[in-house]
């Protein structure tokens, strides 16, 4: 028997919910960022979030050609505010002698706008 929407989304924001305060109690965690993140990203306020950024003729012109920015390495990583994302993501890619994924490179057959 398939699971329902709402069981699906009530799963969901269970699961965000724990990741948000296991990442609230400890900020340094890398791993509960990104998996806040994956979780987050297929939720129905994430696409909401999408539809509105896309809705600004500005995004939605960086959309249309797939710009990503500049893609930080280490050393750029480390230099953040102490405390961020980036900084702490540096500073576990430098203590572990590691580098940042590589840019991502879509295939024109993916659509930009997610």
């Amino acid at each position: 028997m398939p699971i329902s929407n709402a069981a699906q989304l009530q799963n969901q924001l269970m699961h965000i919910s724990f990741d948000m305060q296991h990442l609230c109690d400890n900020p340094t965690d890398i791993t509960s960022a990104i998996d806040l993140l994956n979780r987050s990203y297929k939720t129905p306020a994430a696409a909401a979030a999408r539809q509105r950024l896309h809705a600004d003729p500005a995004i939605a012109a960086l959309v249309q050609e797939r710009y990503w920015g500049e893609w930080p390495n280490v050393a750029t990583l480390i230099t953040y505010p102490a405390g961020s994302l980036g900084y702490v993501y540096g500073h576990l890619l430098f203590d572990q002698g590691l580098e940042p994924l590589a840019p991502p490179q879509l295939s024109a057959d993916i659509s930009a706008a997610d």
